[in-house]
């Protein structure tokens, strides 16, 4: 992704276990994604799926995000990153 393309509305899935206030992993990636540049709703929109608490809904809402069509997923941890409908030679995981 390049902030240089203003005319691009860059569409991100963020598959997580639980949205809950000051998440923060999803406060770190909103603000770095500020940091470089890309600001809601001017070049970037963020489409946020919570298992709430429930592993077995990750490939339902990883798949409602594949639907969606957006440029990227980002999956926080590695029961998300498992139910990402790709296959493994393409997911990469962090152990962060």
């Amino acid at each position: 992704m390049e902030v240089s393309d203003h005319t691009k509305v860059w569409r991100i899935g963020y598959l997580t276990r639980v949205i809950a206030n000051g998440n923060p992993r999803l406060v770190a990636l909103q603000q770095r994604l500020r940091e470089l540049g890309y600001v809601e709703p001017q070049n970037i929109a963020l489409d946020i799926r919570s298992a709430d608490g429930n592993p077995g809904r990750y490939p339902d809402l990883a798949a409602d995000l594949v639907r969606l069509k957006v440029d990227i997923i980002v999956a926080d941890g590695n029961a998300a990153i498992e139910a990402a409908p790709f296959p493994s030679s393409s997911r990469r995981s962090s152990t962060s």
